[in-house]
């Protein structure tokens, strides 16, 4: 089995790549960084645990692997290279650095979208990836107008700000790469919060107004927030100028399909996801204006700000407050051109860009307002422990990864293993190898001999057998609730047996003759292959039960 490479897995368009490719099937590992006490994977599995309270449903894990965009080969370790080297086929690179002017002290932009493009081409290069899926911005148009086709060149003068000339050159650097076979650029516009829910958890562009105007109501500067006529005027801004707002879940079907797509048809292709209708920012005004009204409606009688002074400030101050924060974004606001959408209407003949009207944008004003702009997070959740960290899984060799498809193979010392793909979905689970020495011992303690266990990272590249159950299946396993036997038969373990290649006999008489005997064979075959999958399985609770003081711990037993 190969892996999607994905980054940019923790924002917001990467959640939903996240659900969607999960959704799809497609197996993935995921480069994410730690961010203060949390973890990579303690971010990647707070992303799965709201996704599974919406999905209802255990969802299979990304492998994760700890990384940085900003470091050699995106921060990998030289084991997590060679596991990407025997794994991973193709990349999906979704980071990027939304800072449109530049930092003097971060560097970015230009840091992540610039450097850290030119390291992931590193990493293609030294892991041999040849198949690249690229998420540019269709603003790498800069300042031109009119009709952009998905095929017009890039000139880095008609950047408007630092935000489009690092992904100008970044998309140029991936063009010209010459380690890669195949590339597919995805150009979204202005992505916003989600078309139904109005969720987001980045709150750029669109919110950039709601959140100023929010911020002068309750501190008292503009009690009653700006009326959209001044926002206009402010900005020197006729309000008839239009915007490309696309909602996330969108964009993320849309890369979705493009990455699992098996025709081929649209590598080397270039593909706008942008809408079909523009908005208007008098439009834009309006429902923030809206927003803002309902809200103060709908505050208790007497109701004030703690901070908000007894009478409102000077007008002239309030006007040069707010144009000087909207300020920042001033080539933002600019009227849009309209963007080709040729290569979109192949991907998604099914799947128009919902359109971001009235309603929806209220929809995602109200979610920004409730949710205070994504200050009332709380504290992050505690997850149950993961049974690679327990058990110390390692990372599987990319000539481990890359043997023969079978379930018997070699290990590193040269003895003969039995190898069992295993995918543990829900929380806690991933994808693992478990590999035992042959032949398996069972003694008085245990049904195989656990100190040989060895749990790799990532399921066999190639395998004949693989397993597949959820959290709560192990945890009843563990609490000696159900038996593996009960289980297999009941399908709470599904049991994947790889078809065999046909073997064709020249003597058509002779293969009937032998055809009772043959189908024999492969039920005993089949058979004993089960008693080690049981003896595996058995194995890998022996181990897990074995770290009972300090290891694994029930789901429920989580809070």
């Amino acid at each position: 089995m190969k892996y999607l490479l994905l980054t940019g897995a923790t924002g917001l368009l990467g959640e939903y790549l996240l659900r969607d490719l999960t959704r799809l099937g497609c197996p993935l590992a995921v480069i994410a960084r730690s961010s203060g006490r949390r973890s990579a994977a303690d971010r990647i599995e707070d992303i799965f645990a709201k996704l599974e309270r919406v999905e209802r449903r255990a969802m299979p894990r990304p492998i994760v692997l700890e990384g940085d965009l900003q470091q050699p080969l995106l921060g990998l370790s030289p084991a997590a290279c060679d596991w990407v080297r025997g794994h991973c086929d193709e990349l999906l690179h979704n980071a990027a650095s939304l800072q449109f002017i530049e930092d003097p002290r971060s560097g970015e932009p230009y840091r992540s979208n610039v450097q850290g493009t030119a390291e992931m081409l590193a990493l293609c290069e030294t892991t041999g990836i040849k198949h690249l899926h690229h998420v540019s911005t269709a603003y790498v148009c800069g300042n031109r107008r009119g009709r952009i086709l998905e095929t017009d060149a890039l000139d880095l003068a008609a950047a408007g700000n630092d935000y489009e000339a690092s992904k100008i050159q970044s998309e140029l650097m991936v063009r010209e790469c010459a380690a890669l076979e195949s590339r597919v650029i995805y150009r979204p516009a202005i992505i916003v919060g989600d078309h139904r829910t109005g969720y987001t958890s980045t709150f750029h562009g669109f919110y950039v107004p709601l959140q100023l105007s929010q911020a002068m109501r309750t501190s008292g500067h503009a009690p009653r927030g700006l009326p959209p006529e001044m926002v206009m005027s402010t900005m020197g801004l006729s309000g008839e100028e239009q915007k490309n707002f696309v909602p996330v879940d969108w964009i993320s079907a849309a890369i979705s399909r493009g990455v699992t797509d098996q025709s081929g048809r649209f590598r080397g292709r270039t593909i706008h996801l942008a809408p079909s209708k523009r908005v208007s920012l008098a439009a834009m005004s309006k429902v923030i204006a809206e927003s803002l009204e309902t809200q103060a409606g709908e505050q208790q009688p007497g109701a004030t700000s703690s901070s908000a002074p007894s009478a409102t400030r000077d007008p002239s101050q309030v006007l040069d407050f707010f144009r000087q924060q909207m300020g920042i974004y001033q080539a933002y606001w600019r009227d849009d051109p309209e963007f080709d959408g040729t290569a979109v209407a192949e991907l998604l003949p099914d799947l128009p860009c919902p359109e971001v009207d009235h309603q929806s944008m209220l929809r995602l004003c109200r979610y920004a307002l409730r949710t205070n702009f994504g200050a009332r997070r709380g504290l992050p959740p505690v997850h149950p422990s993961r049974v690679g960290e327990t058990l110390g899984a390692a990372w599987q060799s990319s000539t481990e990864a890359t043997g023969e498809a079978e379930e018997h193979g070699t290990n590193a010392s040269g003895g003969q293993v039995f190898r069992l793909g295993c995918c543990i979905t829900g929380p806690g689970g991933g994808d693992f190898t478990l590999q035992i020495p042959l032949p398996m011992r069972p003694t008085s303690q245990s049904p195989a001999d656990v100190s040989q266990l060895e749990l790799l990272i990532g399921l066999p590249t190639e395998s004949r057998q693989s397993v597949r159950f959820n959290r709560p299946t192990l945890d009843a396993l563990l609490a000696g609730t159900t038996t593996i036997d009960a289980c297999l038969r009941r399908g709470q373990i599904m049991l994947f047996h790889a078809a065999a290649a046909p073997q064709t006999d020249p003597l058509p008489a002779k293969q009937s003759e032998n055809e009772q005997a043959e189908n024999e064979r492969l039920a005993a075959e089949q058979a004993a292959s089960e008693q080690l999958v049981g003896r595996a399985l058995a194995a890998l609770l022996a181990g897990l039960q074995s770290q009972a003081t300090d290891g694994l711990q029930p789901q429920e037993s989580q809070s």
